[in-house]
């Protein structure tokens, strides 16, 4: 699976947890650091831990693994980065307070039919 594709499942992945204000960045043409960035949001330190458990398990039976992570029980905030893409699981709060989308405003946002629609 190319790294679109697989990006485009981390999404849909974060979906099947019921994540919210799921959003996919390509970032490719402004950043050295990654090609796409998935970010979205849970409701409550369960709920992010089960979308960025749920999203890393499904990574690995591809046989990735993040080069990095952050984020333990309780936290507000997961990271998983897998060089190409990183994905974001981020609570409601700190999401609105650090405002990524604005940080990556000139990113091209990649909507929701489009990955949902695209294996």
């Amino acid at each position: 699976m190319n790294t679109k594709d697989l990006v485009y499942q981390a999404a849909r992945w974060a979906d099947d947890k019921k994540a919210t204000d799921i959003e996919i960045l390509d970032i490719s043409n402004i950043a050295d650091i990654a090609d796409y960035v998935v970010l979205c949001s849970g409701s409550s330190p369960a709920q992010l831990k089960a979308i960025a458990r749920h999203i890393e398990d499904s990574i690995s039976s591809y046989s990735m693994e993040p080069v990095h992570k952050e984020g333990k029980y309780g936290a507000k905030w997961y990271l998983l980065d897998y060089l190409d893409f990183v994905v974001h699981v981020i609570d409601e709060e700190s999401r609105s307070f650090y405002n990524l989308e604005e940080l990556w405003q000139e990113a091209i946002f990649i909507p929701e039919p489009e990955w949902q629609d695209n294996i």
